[in-house]
This record gives structure tokens, sequence and C-alpha cells, in this order.
């Protein structure tokens, strides 16, 4: 887009050509763009086109739940193993199941794991909607 142009006229009178810019060709061009913005063309275009992206848009946020509620649960396991391997408790928290396995230099290999529903934030998550977190942790006390 130019700001501006320039327009030739021929002085009829002493037959020389004066060069003289238009000005405010600008202004013209832009309210000629603001005419075009009454017209409803491209209106299915766009509908059509955010549903798609509204799909994109919840499925992503599904997504990522699902991977911040993974890792959170593993952490939280993981951190009440390692409590009940330091601490020698017997009895894990809520849900969590401990499996003690002997090994042969001392000690005990402790495993919990523990299932978790997983936050539903769309309507796209069907079917498995469980995660399974395992946390380990090594008991060095002979016993």
């Amino acid at each position: 887009m130019k700001i501006f142009t320039y327009k030739t006229y021929a002085n009829e009178s002493s037959g020389l050509l004066s060069i003289q810019p238009r000005k405010f060709v600008w202004l013209r061009v832009i309210s000629g763009r603001l005419t075009n913005l009454g017209d409803d063309r491209g209106v299915v275009e766009s509908a059509l086109v955010m549903i798609p992206t509204l799909f994109l848009f919840l499925g992503s946020l599904q997504l990522m739940s699902t991977v911040f509620s993974k890792a959170i649960a593993t952490n939280m396991v993981q951190g009440q193993v390692s409590r009940v391997a330091l601490l020698d408790s017997q009895e894990p928290t809520t849900g969590l199941a401990i499996d003690r396995t002997p090994l042969p230099g001392g000690g005990f290999l402790i495993a919990g794991e523990e299932k978790q529903l997983i936050p539903q934030l769309s309507p796209l998550l069907v079917g498995h909607n469980e995660i399974t977190s395992i946390g380990i942790a090594v008991d060095e006390k002979s016993q």
C-alpha cells in the first residue's frame, strides 16, 4: 500500500507537465476496507472451523490434566512407600497396596501400588479412566 501516489497533470497553457502528490490515498483505502466489514461472507466457514478447534482445545486440556494427575499420584505413592520404608510402618495409608519382598543380602524391597480416577474435564474421555501409580523403596534394615 502506497501512502503517496503521484499523478501527472498537463498544463495546457505552458505545455509543461507538472507532478503533484495525491494525498490521503491511505484514507480512501482504509475507508474502502471498512465498508467491507458489514459483509457476512465466511460466517458458516468460521462456525465449521470452531467445532474442531473446540475439540482440539478440550482434548489437549484433558491430556494435560491426565499427565499432571499421573505425576502427582506417582509422587504421592512414592512418598508414602518411602515413609513406610524409613519409619518401618506396617500400616499403609488408604488405598495403597504394599508388597514386601525380602532381598538376598538382607532388607526388603517395598513396592506400593495405588489406583486413582482421572479427573474428567471433557467428554472426550471415554473408557479407561483410571491410572495406576507405583512407588518402590528399599528397606535396608535386616530383620
